[in-house]
């Protein structure tokens, strides 16, 4: 039974994605999208946004037909996941959402998501917050939320790199579910791997569509989300353990906005002075080698943090000396390629 579910999961997925395919190439959806000429852009010519759309139908498609995720905690998850991209495909095909208003539809999602799910309890050390502190308590779930839609938005930049991320968040997460063994968690971790998967093929290294901001987003609150849930139903989870499953999107926020702000900058306006592409120039060949190399150098920053939950669990290590241990690192990395 349960094998017949995850191969028709395998083939909804497939088939959607080959369709959206065939119909971007055969309705030559390009001349209807404004030309992007984004501060970050890498690459030759005009690349469809429309990852969101490629994650999104079959997501919603399977859940419709599907009776194993109709409870309470995935069901809002998809309601938020459709907020999201009815509010930002948009983006992705005109190009005209200013940052300010994308914070304003980040926030309305978190917020939106916070309020009508189950919390877990924040534990760190001796700081117990829950919704006795309620005011305390909401403002840090959608400020977390807020802070992992907009890192990866950030590191949305090279093929693969966003999914990379992605898939090792979520075996994270079924590594987690596996020893808490919720079985529900596990199977929902699968389905978003595979479906990560699939839309990986087409961007990696072929760079045939990107994500765009609503493939991002989406990517970003299904994380968070996902690990909200996880450690509200297994409540032995130790709260700073999501710090180190978050760790690159994390970093990548933290540190942007200390940057920005250093150098008086606004942290919402983009730059071309993250770490990936860094490291995309200081490669030699055509960009879209580049693009793809660069997101293969990057495999510590997305891979290390899978690795610091399997060392966390197994040995008990303090949860803030493993992420200060990868902050650190990514410091050092950053400066190092910042020397000319």
């Amino acid at each position: 039974m349960l094998e017949s579910k995850f191969f028709i999961k395998i083939f909804i997925i497939g088939i959607i994605q080959l369709l959206l395919l065939i119909l971007t190439q055969k309705l030559n959806l390009k001349k209807h999208f404004s030309q992007y000429q984004g501060i970050q852009k890498i690459h030759d010519g005009e690349i469809l946004r429309i990852g969101g759309l490629f994650l999104f139908l079959p997501l919603i498609i399977t859940y419709l037909i599907n009776d194993e995720f109709k409870t309470k905690p995935f069901e809002l998850i998809i309601i938020c996941s459709s907020i999201i991209i009815f509010l930002t495909i948009i983006e992705d095909i005109k190009y005209f959402l200013s940052p300010k208003l994308r914070l304003v539809v980040i926030f309305f999602v978190s917020t939106v998501y916070v309020f009508f799910t189950d919390l877990p309890n924040i534990k760190i050390f001796s700081i117990f917050i829950d919704r006795q502190n309620i005011i305390v308590f909401y403002s840090l779930y959608i400020l977390s939320l807020m802070m992992i839609m907009n890192g990866f938005n950030f590191i949305d930049g090279l093929n693969g790199l966003s999914s990379f991320n992605f898939i090792t968040i979520f075996i994270s997460i079924y590594f987690l579910a596996n020893l808490y063994h919720d079985e529900e968690i596990k199977n929902w971790s699968i389905f978003l791997i595979l479906l990560s998967l699939f839309f990986l093929f087409l961007n990696f290294p072929f760079g045939k569509f990107f994500l765009g901001d609503s493939g991002s987003y989406l990517y970003a609150f299904l994380s968070g989300s996902t690990i909200i849930v996880l450690f509200e139903r297994n409540s032995e989870a130790p709260t700073l353990l999501a710090l180190i499953i978050l760790a690159y999107p994390i970093t990548e926020i933290i540190f942007s906005i200390i940057r920005k702000s250093l150098k008086k900058f606004s942290p919402m306006a983009p730059d071309n002075l993250h770490i990936h592409q860094l490291i995309y120039n200081k490669l030699n060949g055509d960009k879209k080698f580049r693009n793809n190399l660069a997101s293969l150098l990057m495999t510590f920053f997305w891979l290390s943090p899978l690795l610091l939950v399997i060392l966390s669990v197994q040995t008990n290590l303090n949860n803030i000396f493993l992420y200060l241990s990868y902050f650190t690192f990514y410091l050092i990395s950053y400066f190092g390629l910042s020397k000319k």
